[in-house]
């Protein structure tokens, strides 16, 4: 239950300053209100088990997420680290992986789990709140199941997307190269969406966050316009892929490419240097939300009404 106890534990268990306290205070309820009742259990215990750590200006990201790694990761994903290149507030876990000679198998000890936030972003500030809120929707939607081992295969799940990784033992060594991974790209237009959400609630004013609004745009028309909203929710919470997939009529994988590709060249548009090779990316960029993903989604949510019809 969300009250002044669970404030207080939180307080104590972390050392939150009053700042970081006043915030999470002024968030939270909201963060309740828009993922519903049915996963307030989640939230709160997602929270408990999860220290935030505002960076002072001789720290940053990068080097918090190197403190915090239980087991080093190798390989390069396609589509890269979100989070690392938007520079922005990130929800960052690492599983402590160990080998059982006698029954050599891996399991994993313990999950070490972390929200950072840059410096330069004050709690106070609307933006400083988006920061914070956005890392926290990635928390509550990695943390049930959010890992599992099978053989020498590691998968982390992210709302509805998965990071597969090899676990490789190296005389005393464990390492986890990335072989795999669906839906990132996606996903990340549904927490961009909760998340303007979120800070327009806690805000009492409609809020903006112009990161990957081709991604975004994708997310509030599942979530708003076909009114997928409480559904995708569950189904990145609790997690549930067979209903998602059901729910996007099996074109879900499909869908995830589209996004992939959409966010390399949201990536290639913010990197170029000339106004040319910006404006040819834009039209490339336009053209696969027209023709290709635009038309999957009419394709899914006619599918819908089909079912309501019948």
């Amino acid at each position: 239950m969300f009250d002044k106890e669970y404030i207080n534990k939180l307080k104590d268990k972390y050392n939150y300053d009053d700042k970081t306290i006043k915030t999470l205070e002024e968030i939270i309820p909201k963060v309740l209100e828009y993922y519903g009742k049915e996963n307030e259990l989640t939230v709160l215990e997602a929270l408990l088990n999860c220290i935030i750590v505002p960076c002072n200006s001789y720290q940053n990201i990068s080097k918090v997420k190197q403190e915090k790694q239980q087991t080093k990761k190798i390989g390069m994903s396609p589509v890269g680290d979100i989070d690392l290149i938007r520079g922005e507030g990130v929800y960052y876990s690492s599983p402590k992986i160990i080998y059982n000679e006698p029954t050599n198998t891996f399991k994993i000890e313990k999950i070490e789990r972390v929200i950072i936030t840059p410096h330069q972003f004050n709690y106070d500030s609307p933006k400083g709140k988006e920061v914070l809120t956005y890392a926290l929707c990635k928390l509550i939607k990695s943390y049930k199941d959010e890992y599992k081992i099978e053989e020498n295969i590691l998968t982390k799940r992210y709302g509805i997307s998965e990071e597969v990784m090899q676990i490789i033992k190296n005389k005393d060594d464990i390492y986890l190269e990335i072989t795999n991974e669906k839906g990132k790209a996606l996903e990340e237009g549904f927490t961009i969406y909760d998340t303007e959400k979120i800070v327009s609630s806690v805000l009492k004013d409609e809020y903006q966050s112009y990161d990957y609004k081709s991604l975004f745009i994708i997310g509030y028309i599942l979530k708003e316009k076909f009114n997928f909203k409480d559904e995708i929710n569950n189904d990145e919470i609790e997690p549930n892929q067979e209903h998602f997939e059901k729910l996007m009529n099996k074109k879900d994988k499909e869908l995830m490419d589209k996004c992939d590709k959409c966010f390399n060249l949201e990536q290639e548009m913010l990197i170029s240097m000339s106004r040319e090779e910006k404006d040819q990316i834009a039209k490339k960029l336009e053209s696969l939300k027209e023709n290709e993903i635009f038309s999957l989604l009419i394709e899914i949510y006619k599918t819908k009404k089909d079912h309501i019809k019948n």
